[in-house]
């Protein structure tokens, strides 16, 4: 399963680093201080501990990750004269507007931009959904899952709910912690609202 996650740290941060505390142990890669021992009498034999057991990180999230990736889309647009990282392509090698980036500084980033693109984009959504009921090529049920789209939605409720979304990831690590995000939380009024303007926030593609 691939989620998004949203990591908010100083420019200057590794992302290997702060995402290191969270890799499962699948590759045998997993820095020691973040493992304990579980007994298993399933296992062999543990040549450290000498009891029958395995090594795992306890608050294991990932086996797998790249910076944007199949989020890319959900990355930012920043200010004229500003930079970002536009990070990886997916593993299918999709390819992304560089306008999008995976990674900007907070103070960088064009609220205003990505609110007028998401509404051209709702807008064009809305009317592929309503030409595809038109010609009865795709249920309700088929438009809610690739569109978002519900039955009762009008394009003002369509919109509102789509741009409340766009920065809403599965989870998100801030000062070293993880936190996992319930599907109604306002992440800009909530934990962006006086974030520091030299905070930058990287989308991360990850898999479990």
């Amino acid at each position: 399963m691939h989620f998004c996650l949203l990591v908010i740290h100083n420019p200057e941060d590794n992302l290997d680093d702060i995402m290191a505390p969270y890799q499962e142990n699948n590759t045998g890669d997993v820095p020691k201080q973040y493992l304990q021992f579980e007994e298993d009498n399933s296992c062999d034999v543990d040549p450290k501990t000498g009891q029958r057991g395995y090594w795992t990180n306890p608050d294991s999230q990932w086996d797998w990750w790249t910076l944007g990736g199949k989020f890319r889309k959900n990355g930012f647009f920043v200010k004229k004269g500003r930079k970002g990282d536009i990070g990886e392509e997916d593993a299918f090698g999709t390819k992304v507007d560089k306008k999008y980036k995976a990674s900007a500084r907070f103070k960088d980033i064009d609220w205003k931009l990505i609110e007028e693109h998401c509404k051209k984009e709702c807008k064009r959504n809305w009317d592929d959904a309503h030409k595809n009921l038109k010609n009865i090529v795709k249920s309700w049920k088929e438009l809610e899952f690739e569109f978002g789209l519900l039955e009762n939605d009008t394009l003002d409720t369509y919109t509102k709910r789509t741009w409340g979304t766009h920065l809403r990831p599965y989870a998100m690590i801030l000062d070293d912690e993880w936190y996992t995000i319930p599907d109604d939380c306002d992440m800009r009024n909530e934990y962006l609202k006086n974030l520091d303007g030299d905070k930058q926030l990287s989308i991360v593609d990850c898999h479990m």
